[in-house]
């Protein structure tokens, strides 16, 4: 397979994951038990390149929150509210590199969080992200800018895809190619993947927006039925959110009953 394909630090990461995806294919009708092999020898020049690019974007800014100070961050005006509001569910992110940058348009998606390539192989405390946001959604044939949706759905939206970024933040540059490479191929990985944003947004309390943005979608009769049906298989529900929530409410009162219970046979006896 050839391509004149030209990878850049706003493209890359997906047109990475489809050369993985097109030469683990070519690999699998050679042989199947050397396919994670090849797929790894291709990394070479990707950590050649990550090491030797950059990352610099123009407009990077500092946020500050009531408890957090969130750098290294572009963010656009339109949206710039929502994102430090939820940035703030995030402060383990406070340092990260994160640009929040409008798209015409995204295939298949609203919003999509990806890595930038060319911080791919650095630690994983100085790999740069992306999240892609579509400039407007149609609705009832009407192009509604981002800034006109529902603030509490928008918030979910972008705590979802933060979740994503915490998700990846945990993977080093290896992980991170593999992982794109099963996203691409097999269903269960995608389920696996955005289930576990989800999950990452519910733990940093944001259980209300991410059921807001589902209700949001799946009640709207004038979103397209292939992105609704999409929402159903690969997300989790409104009401499987409402049973994480009252477990992690029980293992946090559990907690809490257990620390009380410590800390009482700790106090000396009169």
């Amino acid at each position: 397979y050839s391509s004149n394909l030209i990878i850049t630090p706003s493209n890359g990461f997906r047109h990475v994951c489809n050369i993985v995806l097109l030469y683990s294919q070519a690999c699998l009708l050679q042989n199947l038990r050397y396919m994670k092999f090849n797929v790894l020898l291709l990394l070479i020049p990707l950590f050649l390149f990550s090491c030797s690019g950059t990352s610099k974007v123009d407009g990077i800014r500092t946020y500050k929150t009531r408890d957090t100070i969130f750098t290294n961050k572009v963010i656009p005006q339109a949206i710039r509210a929502a994102a430090v509001e939820a940035l703030s569910h995030y402060p383990e992110l406070s340092e990260t590199e994160i640009e929040f940058k409008f798209e015409d348009e995204i295939v298949n998606s609203f919003m999509q969080a990806q890595p930038k390539i060319s911080t791919l192989f650095r630690s994983k405390k100085k790999r740069g992200y992306i999240i892609k946001i579509t400039r407007e959604m149609e609705i009832d044939s009407v192009a509604i800018p981002v800034e006109e949706i529902p603030y509490e759905v928008l918030l979910g939206w972008l705590g979802h895809e933060l979740g994503h970024i915490s998700d990846y933040s945990k993977k080093n540059g290896a992980n991170m190619v593999w992982f794109g490479f099963t996203y691409l191929c097999f269903d269960k990985s995608k389920v696996k993947a955005e289930r576990r944003a989800d999950i990452e947004a519910l733990k940093h309390g944001m259980a209300d927006e991410i059921i807001a943005t589902k209700n949001f979608i799946l009640a709207n009769t004038s979103l397209p039925e292939v992105y609704k049906d999409k929402i159903r298989k690969y997300y989790i529900s409104p009401e499987q959110v409402l049973e994480l929530v009252k477990e992690m409410e029980e293992e946090h009162n559990d907690d809490k009953a257990e620390l009380t219970k410590a800390q009482d046979s700790l106090l000396p006896v009169h």
